[in-house]
C-alpha cells in the first residue's frame, strides 16, 4: 500500500514552512549609489591665439613705418601663431595694386595701407571693413591704443561716423628756417603770423642779391602741390569746400590767402617756383637758396643731416604760420582691412598690433611720424627727434578737415594745382581771375558727381 498524507498533516507542514520563512534573515535592499562624473572642460583659447595657423597678406608702401613694422614681424607671429606675408612697393605702385584688388573683389590682400584722402572713396564703394565691432569685441589690451591716438590722425580714418583704419603714419606741417638769416634780418625770431612771414621773406630776398631768397614752397602743377595752398586758405578761416560741397575759392578770405601765397613764391621765392614741387622746394632750403619753407615734419632729419644739408647746424623748426588759424599740410596713412578678406579677425589682430603704442615705441630711433600722443609727449621723442617739441604742438592743432577728402579730390586737385602754378608764374595780380575759373571748374565737377 502506498502511504497517504492526511489533509491535516499537509496543512501543518505548510504552516511550518511559512513560519521558518518569516524567521529567516531579511535580504538587504540595495541602495543606489550616486555616480559623480568629473566634468573636464577645455581651457578657453585666449583671443590672441584663436587664429593660430592662419596666413594673412599685407600690402604696404615703402616708408619708414613699414620697414620698422616688417623688421618686427616675428613678435606678432610668435604672439599669435598667425603667419604674415607682405609686399612693400613704391607708393604709386601700391596704390594701383590696392585699387585693382579692391575693384576686382579678389581679396588678395587682407590688410592694406590706405591714405586718408582715399578713405571716403573706398568706404563709399564698400572696399573697406568697418573696424568698430572689432574694437569693441576683439581688442587685445596690450595693443589697445584707441585712447592714445592723436585725435586728428584717427579722425582722418573715419567716414560717415564709422572707422575704417587705424593710423599707421601721421605728419603735420612745421616751418623750417635758417637761424643765421632770421637773426640777421628778422629780429632773431621765426615769424609766427602770415604778416611776419611776408615781411621776413621780403627782407631776406632784398638782401640776398639774387642768390638767397626768403621763402620757398610748392608751385608746380603736380597734384601734390594741392596740399600747401589749400592749407593757406584754411589759415584765412575758410575751408576749401563749404558744408554743402561748394568750392570757396572766390570768397574774400580765399582770394587774400592765395594773393599772399603767390606773392611769397613769385616775389620772394627762387627762380622757377612755378615748376617746383615738394622735393624741389626742400632742396632749395637744403642748398641754401631759400631761407624758409613750410612743409611736413618728416623732412626734419634731412635738414640737420650733413650729408643732405649744407647748413645742418643753422636750420631750425617752428610752428607753421598763422592768420586766423594755423596753416596746414596734413598727412595720415592707416592700415585697413579689405572687405573681401577671408581672414578678417586675423587681419584685425595684425592692424591693432602694428599701430599699437608698444610697436611704434620700439621704432623711436628710426622715424618721427608716430601716431600716438604717449610717444609725441615723451622726453625721448622730444630729445631725439629733430623738432620734436614743435611737432607735438603742431599735432595738437592739426585738422584733417582742411582737406576735401571726398572721392572726387583727385579731379579737384588737378584743377587747383594747375591754377596755382599759373598764378605763381604770372604773379599776385592774376589771382582773382584764376581763382574764379578754378572755382567754376570744380563746381562743375561736383555738380556732375551729383553733390547738387
Amino acid at each position: 500500500m502506498k502511504p497517504r498524507f492526511s489533509t491535516h498533516m499537509l496543512m501543518s507542514m505548510l504552516l511550518l514552512v511559512t513560519l521558518l520563512a518569516a524567521c529567516a534573515a531579511p535580504t538587504p535592499t540595495e541602495v543606489p549609489t550616486e555616480v559623480v562624473t568629473e566634468v573636464v572642460t577645455e581651457e578657453a583659447v585666449p583671443l590672441i591665439r584663436q587664429y593660430e595657423g592662419e596666413t594673412i597678406r599685407a600690402l604696404m608702401y615703402e616708408q619708414l613705418p613699414s620697414y620698422g613694422t616688417i623688421d618686427r614681424l616675428s613678435e606678432f607671429e610668435d604672439a599669435t601663431g598667425i603667419k604674415v606675408e607682405y609686399e612693400l612697393l613704391a607708393e604709386a605702385e601700391m596704390e594701383k595694386k590696392e585699387f585693382l584688388d579692391f575693384s576686382s573683389h579678389t581679396g588678395t590682400y587682407d590688410v592694406t595701407n590706405v591714405h586718408f584722402w582715399y578713405i571716403p572713396q573706398f568706404a563709399k564703394l564698400g572696399y573697406l571693413e568697418p573696424l568698430d565691432k572689432y574694437i569693441e569685441e576683439m581688442s587685445i589690451p596690450e595693443w589697445d591704443s584707441m585712447d592714445d591716438f592723436v585725435s586728428s590722425y584717427l579722425d582722418s580714418q573715419k567716414y560717415e561716423g564709422k572707422l575704417y583704419g587705424l593710423t599707421f603714419q601721421g605728419i603735420v606741417q612745421i616751418l623750417y628756417y635758417r637761424t643765421d638769416l632770421i637773426d640777421q634780418f628778422c629780429d632773431g625770431k621765426p615769424p609766427e603770423t602770415m604778416e611776419e612771414l611776408m615781411a621776413c621773406a621780403k627782407a631776406i630776398t632784398e638782401a640776398g642779391g639774387g642768390e638767397v631768397y626768403g621763402y620757398t614752397d610748392r608751385g608746380s602743377a603736380d597734384p601734390a602741390t594741392f596740399m600747401s595752398p589749400v592749407g593757406w586758405i584754411y589759415a584765412w578761416g575758410v575751408n576749401f569746400l563749404d558744408d554743402e560741397y561748394h568750392p570757396q575759392l572766390t570768397t574774400p578770405e580765399a582770394i587774400a590767402a592765395m594773393e599772399h601765397y603767390v606773392t611769397l613764391l613769385h616775389d620772394y621765392g627762387p627762380k622757377g617756383q612755378a615748376g617746383m614741387g615738394w622735393a624741389e622746394a626742400e632742396q632749395a632750403i637744403l642748398n641754401g637758396v631759400a631761407a624758409m619753407h613750410a612743409d611736413t615734419h618728416d623732412l626734419g632729419p634731412d635738414m640737420v643731416n650733413p650729408e643732405r644739408s649744407q647748413f645742418p647746424n643753422d636750420i631750425s623748426f617752428a610752428m607753421p604760420p598763422k592768420e586766423q588759424r594755423y596753416s596746414q599740410d596734413f598727412f595720415a596713412s592707416g592700415l585697413s582691412i579689405n572687405a573681401d578678406s577671408k581672414h578678417k579677425e586675423a587681419a584685425w589682430l595684425f592692424v591693432q598690433w602694428a599701430t599699437s603704442a608698444s610697436t611704434q615705441k620700439a621704432q623711436l630711433a628710426e622715424r618721427s611720424d608716430f601716431t600716438v600722443m604717449s610717444i609725441l609727449e615723451s622726453a625721448e621723442y622730444i630729445d631725439q627727434v629733430p623738432g620734436g617739441a614743435v611737432i607735438l604742438e603742431a599735432a595738437k592743432v592739426a585738422d584733417p578737415a582742411y582737406f576735401p577728402a571726398i572721392p572726387e579730390f583727385g579731379a579737384i586737385s588737378d584743377v587747383f594745382s594747375a591754377a596755382v602754378s599759373l598764378m605763381v608764374a604770372e604773379g599776385p595780380q592774376s589771382v582773382p581771375a584764376e581763382m574764379e575759373k578754378a572755382n567754376a571748374e570744380i563746381e562743375k565737377i561736383l555738380q556732375d558727381a551729383g553733390y547738387y
